[in-house]
């Protein structure tokens, strides 16, 4: 029994603090890059990313190490995204955008008709506007963890 609990808590593994030693963004399709860990020991691999496209669709960078080592954040995949303040900093500009819009015809061709011209301005702007892109410098920090050898 104690030699079975040994046996699984000594194949749990820990997680190890990487340092990113190569710039990484997810302009560039893919490429390699180098991290090192806590002792000084540079891991090398491999990244592939997806740029950011419309509004919703936000940059992801995703790592994978040539020994078995997996990055470990929220994301189940182990994904670096975007975050959501590009997103939100867009949806507020093409909000007060579509206000002035509003605001400029409004004398002209009246209210109602106005906010007929107002919220397509708005949309539009939301359309061609991109998601928030990845730029990972060197001396950014993750976990990552050793996978069991099968």
């Amino acid at each position: 029994m104690r030699f079975a609990l040994l046996l699984v808590l000594g194949s749990l593994a820990s997680a190890e603090t990487m340092t990113l030693q190569t710039l990484i963004t997810s302009k560039i399709p893919q490429g390699r890059f180098e991290a090192k860990d806590a002792s000084g020991k540079v891991h090398r691999g491999h990244f592939v990313s997806h740029a950011a496209r419309r509004w919703l669709r936000r940059g992801s960078v995703s790592l994978y190490f040539d020994e078995p080592l997996v990055v470990e954040n929220k994301d189940k995949e182990g994904m670096i995204r975007a975050s959501h303040k590009k997103q939100l900093i867009v949806l507020g500009s093409s909000l007060a955008v579509a206000k002035i819009v509003d605001d400029s015809v409004d004398t002209a061709i009246g209210a109602n008709k106005a906010r007929l011209i107002a919220a397509p301005a708005a949309a539009l702007l939301m359309y061609f506007e991109k998601g928030g892109e990845v730029k990972l410098e060197p001396g950014y920090r993750f976990e990552a963890v050793r996978q069991p050898q099968r």
